[in-house]
């Protein structure tokens, strides 16, 4: 090994004399199998996100009456009630309760005039004015036996959960809460649910 100067030369390195080396090809493979399966569950996430967000778009809140046209035909029979008992202490006499009653029955009442379809599409309408003849039911009943029995115990009616309706009542149509006067007749109400 001697150039033309007579002088020796140095072998070449060791890495000159090895091929180059090729990735390891199954290395590669793994990495990106694995960020293949991370694209693809971070487009089904994102899919799934979209499809919620279209379906529930023109979502109506199950527990909510939100129809203008159901708020506006209960509205004045809700203020009626309010005004008639916000003049009312306790203890009431059955008169007194009477009169909430009457009151009380203008509300679903004031729902009659729309048809099956309406109610139906505004989920809780329906509901909400049977939950105020229920109610209002259990206040005649309670007005009955106060006249005869001056020691009758009122009972809140309660959901098949063993709620008090008048939580789901208030939920639905918060401009038409149950008055105080009637909440506390029940010395012992059931327990209102979180919403």
């Amino acid at each position: 090994m001697s150039g033309t100067s007579g002088l020796p030369q140095a072998p070449p390195p060791a890495h000159y004399n090895k091929p180059p080396r090729m990735p390891n090809s199954s290395s590669h493979t793994l990495v990106w199998m694995i960020a293949g399966a991370a694209a693809a569950i971070a487009l089904a996430g994102i899919a799934y996100i979209a499809l919620v967000a279209f379906a529930f778009k023109d979502h109506d809140p199950f527990e909510l009456i939100d129809k203008p046209e159901f708020l506006s035909a209960v509205e004045p029979a809700c203020k009626d009630l309010d005004a008639l008992t916000d003049e009312m202490h306790a203890p009431l006499t059955p008169d007194q309760l009477n009169r909430i009653v009457a009151g009380g029955r203008a509300i679903p009442a004031a729902l009659e005039p729309f048809t099956r379809k309406q109610l139906d599409d505004d989920y809780p309408t329906e509901d909400w004015g049977n939950d105020w003849t229920t109610l209002m039911d259990a206040v005649e009943q309670y007005a009955t036996a106060l006249a005869s029995n001056k020691d009758a115990v009122y009972e809140t009616p309660e959901t098949p959960d063993k709620f008090s309706i008048v939580g789901r009542m208030d939920v639905a149509n918060e401009r038409c809460a149950v008055p105080e006067v009637i909440v506390d007749l029940d010395l012992s109400p059931p327990p209102i649910p979180t919403y």
